[in-house]
C-alpha cells in the first residue's frame, strides 16, 4: 500500500505465471493522487495455453530431429531382415540357389554377404556329392554287370559243391551290392529333383489289399494281415506312395519273425497308414535317426538282415512330398511300428 501511495509500479506473481516462467500475472499503479488503481493482468490465461502450444510445437519437432534418423537407418535394416528371413525359408526348403540381396545403407550387408558365401558353399558342397554319387553308382554298374556274367560262366563249367556254393555267396554279395547302387541312384535322383506329383482319389482298402498280395506271395512264411475292411477315400499319388509302402513291407519282412500288420484310417487332416512287424523293434534312441540315408543300428549289421540304408529315406523323400510325416514307434506286436501321415491337399 505505502508503494501504491507512492506512485511505484506493483507487480504480483501467482503459481500460474511462475508455471510458464513470466516474473508477474498483474501489475497495477495508482492513479495520479486518486484513490483508484490501474491493475493489468491477469497475464497467465492468454499466455499459459500459447506457451504450452508452443511447448508441444518444440517437444515434437525434438521429437521427430530423433526419430526421422532412425527411422532412416532402420528401414534399410528392416529390408534386409525381410530378405534374410526369405533366404532363410527357401534354403530350408533345399533352394541352395537362393541369395540374399544387398539393400543401400543396410549395416547387415555383411550378413547378407556372410549366408550368400554359406549357401553357394553348401550348394556346391550338394551338387559335388550328388555328382559323385551318380558317377560311383554308374560306373559300377559296368563291373557288376561283367562278375554277373563270370559267374555264370563259371556256374556253367563247375560241378563242384564247394566251388558251387562259394558262387552263391558271390553272387548273394553282388546282388546286395547292386541293390545298393540302384539305391543310391534312385536316392540322389530322389533328393536332386522333386517330380510332379498326380494326385489321385483312391480307395486305401482294396489298394493296399493289392500291394500286399504281391508280397504275401512271395513270402509265405510270413503271414500278412491288413486291419480293417471299412471304404477309405484318400488322395495320393499312387505310384510313389506305392514305393514307400513297398520299402515298409520290405524293411519288415526283413526285421519281423512271422507277423506282419497293416492298418489305415482317416485323420482329422487328412490319412494315416502303418506297418508294424513282431521282430526286435526300433531302440528309442535310434527312432530319429532310422530315416536318414546310409543309417542303420548295430543289431542290424549282419548278413542274414542287409539292407541299403537307403530305403527308409526314400520312404522319407516320398510322404515328405506329400505334405506328411513318417515316424517309427513300438509295435503291439512287439516290433517296430512305422506310421505314414499325410494331409489332404484340398484343406
Amino acid at each position: 500500500m505505502s508503494d501504491l501511495y507512492a506512485g511505484r509500479i506493483i507487480a504480483l506473481s501467482t503459481a500460474d505465471s511462475d508455471a510458464i516462467g513470466y516474473p508477474a500475472d498483474r501489475v497495477m499503479q495508482r492513479i495520479g493522487s486518486s484513490d483508484k488503481v490501474i491493475v493489468l493482468g491477469p497475464f497467465s490465461t492468454e499466455l499459459k495455453p500459447k506457451v504450452q502450444y508452443m511447448l508441444s510445437i518444440f517437444y515434437l519437432i525434438f521429437g521427430l530431429s530423433l526419430l526421422v534418423p532412425i527411422i532412416v537407418w532402420l528401414i534399410p535394416a528392416w529390408r534386409s531382415m525381410l530378405s534374410l528371413n526369405k533366404v532363410a525359408i527357401l534354403l530350408g526348403k533345399g533352394h541352395f540357389d537362393t541369395r540374399a540381396k544387398f539393400i543401400h545403407f543396410s549395416h547387415l550387408n555383411h550378413l547378407s554377404n556372410t549366408i550368400n558365401i554359406m549357401a553357394e558353399k553348401i550348394q556346391r558342397l550338394i551338387s559335388s556329392h550328388k555328382n559323385l554319387v551318380n558317377a560311383v553308382s554308374h560306373e559300377l554298374r559296368t563291373p557288376i554287370a561283367r562278375i554277373e556274367f563270370n559267374i555264370e560262366m563259371l556256374r556253367n563249367n563247375t560241378q563242384d559243391n564247394n566251388q558251387l556254393t562259394q558262387l552263391d555267396r558271390i553272387e548273394f554279395s553282388l546282388n546286395e551290392l547292386n541293390s545298393l547302387v540302384s539305391e543310391m541312384l534312385e536316392h540322389a535322383r530322389f533328393d536332386s529333383e522333386i517330380p510332379t506329383l498326380t494326385f489321385e482319389s483312391i480307395e486305401l482298402n482294396h489298394w493296399l489289399r493289392q500291394e500286399l498280395l504281391l508280397w504275401q506271395e512271395a513270402n509265405p512264411t510270413i503271414v500278412i494281415t491288413l486291419l480293417g475292411h471299412d471304404e477309405c477315400l484318400a488322395r495320393f499319388d499312387r505310384f510313389y506312395m506305392s514305393r514307400a509302402i513297398s520299402n515298409l513291407v520290405r524293411n519288415a519282412i526283413a526285421y519281423g519273425q512271422s507277423q506282419i500288420h497293416v492298418g489305415y484310417q482317416k485323420t482329422a487332416k487328412g490319412w494315416m497308414v502303418f506297418i508294424e512287424d513282431d521282430g526286435y523293434g526300433v531302440p528309442l534312441a535310434s527312432r530319429d535317426k532310422v530315416f536318414e540315408p546310409f543309417y542303420r543300428d548295430d543289431e542290424s549289421r549282419n548278413l542274414q538282415k542287409s539292407g541299403t540304408g537307403l530305403g527308409l529315406a526314400i520312404v522319407k523323400q516320398i510322404i515328405d512330398w506329400h505334405s506328411g510325416s513318417a515316424s517309427v514307434n513300438a509295435s503291439a506286436l512287439g516290433g517296430a511300428r512305422f506310421v505314414l501321415s499325410w494331409p489332404d491337399k484340398k484343406l
